[in-house]
């Protein structure tokens, strides 16, 4: 809220333009994405647990029709995958 705050100070300003005031909001909520993700994993979920537990979740959300909360799901999801391909890159396997 604080770094939002800030922003929007700035914004005001007219110190930076509305695209990078919309690029650096993009950044900070990824950020936070990945460090709520990153402590579920430091609380011993693997991430091929973490992906199978966040697709149940949106399944559920598409199901209840609860379709913005199913969108941030898929964002979290989005950024799993991207830690597995490139945990397996790191790992010298090639994707097919």
């Amino acid at each position: 809220m604080i770094a939002s705050t800030i922003l929007i100070n700035d914004n005001r300003q007219g110190s930076i333009s509305n695209l990078e005031h919309n690029k650096l909001k993009y950044k900070i909520m990824r950020i936070l994405r990945e460090k709520r993700l990153n402590q579920e994993l430091m609380n011993g979920v693997t991430l091929t647990q973490l992906r199978d537990k966040l697709r149940n979740e949106i399944d559920f959300l598409e199901d209840n029709d609860r379709l913005l909360q199913a969108i941030d799901a898929n964002k979290d999801l989005k950024i799993v995958n991207e830690w597995i391909e490139i945990e397996y890159t790191g790992l010298g396997f090639v994707k097919k």
